[in-house]
């Protein structure tokens, strides 16, 4: 299997992203927790009482179930591994790995998903806007 075949076999169908939180839906289709339950609540968005793939109705739980760990042992078996830094937790596949530990200085990661987009320094520098 080559990273192409990984991509497309292990990522969420929802955001395209590599996760260990996988929530398998009784279809036996899988959706990462983040694409599939509101971050306060953690109950589940409304666009998925629907499976995102074959839109078989009421397959993933109403609430964020807990991720067994043989889910997420299953993830890093096949390569999805998690930053290490602080205040980070970004997800991604082991050869994406080098890049963004490139992008920190010290033990704290300087990405977009620790820092926030709206964090970024300079961010709209240059950008005109008209009203």
């Amino acid at each position: 299997m080559n990273r192409t075949d990984f991509d497309s076999t292990f990522n969420c169908p929802v955001c395209l992203g590599p996760s260990q939180n996988m929530v398998f839906g009784m279809c036996q289709h899988f959706v990462c927790a983040s694409c599939l339950y509101e971050p306060d609540s953690e109950s589940l968005k409304p666009a998925f009482y629907c499976c995102p793939l074959c839109k078989a109705k009421d397959v993933f739980p109403d609430y964020c179930p807990e991720i067994p760990q043989t889910t997420k042992l299953l993830m890093n078996i096949v390569g999805v591994v998690k930053c290490r830094r602080k205040r980070c937790g970004e997800e991604m596949w082991t050869w994406d790995e080098e890049e963004h530990q490139g992008r920190f200085r010290g033990d704290t990661c300087h990405c977009v998903v620790s820092i926030g987009e709206e964090n970024i320094p300079n961010r709209n520098a240059g950008i005109t806007r008209y009203v």
